[in-house]
């Protein structure tokens, strides 16, 4: 259903970031912790993320929110595109792009 797109955009004091690893695990931090888990990408753009652990800092309750939603979308990532600056987590009705530093 279109009606439930909507943007969710990170809240200015949040720093979001991920990391994919050439071993299969990823890192990154979603707002107020950090993260770790493993991933496995498949030749037609496919990609399955799996988190495995993340600290358990409590912050104020926007970033906790968002951080919830973003844990919440990342695991249900099944495609990606890599462009020489970005990269395009696609899932459902979901996608989120992330800058890639000195891209």
């Amino acid at each position: 259903d279109s009606n439930n797109e909507r943007e969710v955009a990170i809240p200015r004091n949040a720093t979001v970031t991920l990391r994919f690893e050439g071993d299969g695990k990823l890192s990154g931090r979603s707002g107020v912790n950090n993260y770790a888990g493993i991933f496995r990408m498949e030749p037609n753009g496919g990609i399955t993320i799996k988190l495995t652990t993340s600290t358990q800092m409590a912050g104020p309750r926007e970033l906790m929110d968002f951080e919830n939603k973003y844990l919440d979308q990342l695991v249900r990532a099944e495609r990606i595109r890599v462009t020489p600056n970005r990269i395009v987590l696609e899932g459902g009705m979901m996608s989120m792009e992330f800058e890639i530093p000195g891209g």
